[in-house]
């Protein structure tokens, strides 16, 4: 579960982590209903009633969240109508996916969810209606791609496993997470809207500090909180990796700069 004290790690995971961070600099997701040039936390020119990859994931998530137990979770017809949509939405668009095979993809991606979600044992923690316009958005997208990726790695990893999708798609890692990204604890907002930056240090910190704590506290892998090994708080204290954390991505962005960069150079996920 990791540990609310910091303890030494080996350099070779901390510059993984390291380099892991670097690579989700200039990312963007298909369908994602936030600006890069602008409120990255925020969906755009949002149309009650229209259906975008943010209400899509939330209804998602109310679909799972009807199963009151998580431990006996299904994949439902509703919840595969609604990954249909998504395909649409989340497909590659350089031809190199039709909607039928990102439908595919998807699907196998829920089984995994599935499991994973299962053997966690408990619901996700929703948004308030007063922060709806969070779903979808690019900074929550970059927390669920860092949930993602890393329980990949580990499904990967693990002995027997018959996963065999090529990724595993960040709306998962939304479900999972889906106030993750969010500056402060959970679903506050006063934090957040005070210092939530974008493409700042603020944002990228928070996207996959709330990732690799979450998953650490409630799957035993990933770096955790304290992602960069410094400090006094460890894996498990949310308290953990805030300064080192911040540090190392004002210096990184310094060198980056995202917030100048075009937008042809952020790569779609």
């Amino acid at each position: 579960m990791g540990s609310w004290i910091s303890f030494d790690r080996d350099s070779g995971s901390v510059e993984e982590v390291r380099d892991y961070c670097k690579s989700v600099i200039f990312v963007k997701f298909y369908g994602q209903t936030s600006s890069m040039k602008g409120e990255t936390d925020k969906t755009i020119d949002a149309i009650d009633g229209c259906e975008n990859l943010g209400s899509l994931i939330k209804e998602l998530h109310e679909e799972v969240a009807k199963q009151k137990s998580a431990k006996n979770f299904e994949i439902t017809d509703d919840f595969r109508l609604i990954l249909r949509k998504i395909a649409n939405l989340r497909l590659c668009n350089k031809d190199c996916e039709t909607a039928d095979h990102c439908y595919e993809r998807l699907l196998k991606n829920a089984d995994l969810f599935a499991a994973i979600y299962k053997k966690r044992g408990k619901l996700s923690q929703g948004l308030s209606e007063e922060h709806d316009h969070y779903w979808g958005t690019r900074q929550q997208m970059m927390c669920g791609k860092t949930i993602a990726d890393w329980l990949e790695k580990r499904e990967k990893k693990a002995k027997n496993s018959t996963y065999d999708a090529d990724s595993f798609d960040p709306i998962f890692g939304v479900l999972l997470n889906p106030t993750g990204g969010r500056v402060g604890p959970g679903d506050t907002n006063w934090m957040h809207e005070a210092l939530f930056d974008d493409l700042g240090a603020f944002a990228y910190h928070s996207a996959v500090h709330d990732g690799f704590g979450y998953l650490k506290t409630n799957h035993s892998t990933g770096p955790g909180y304290n992602y960069l090994n410094k400090g006094l708080f460890g894996d498990s204290s949310p308290l953990g990796g805030q300064i080192s954390g911040i540090s190392f991505w004002e210096s990184t962005l310094d060198d980056e700069k995202p917030e100048d960069a075009p937008l042809d150079k952020f790569n779609f996920k």
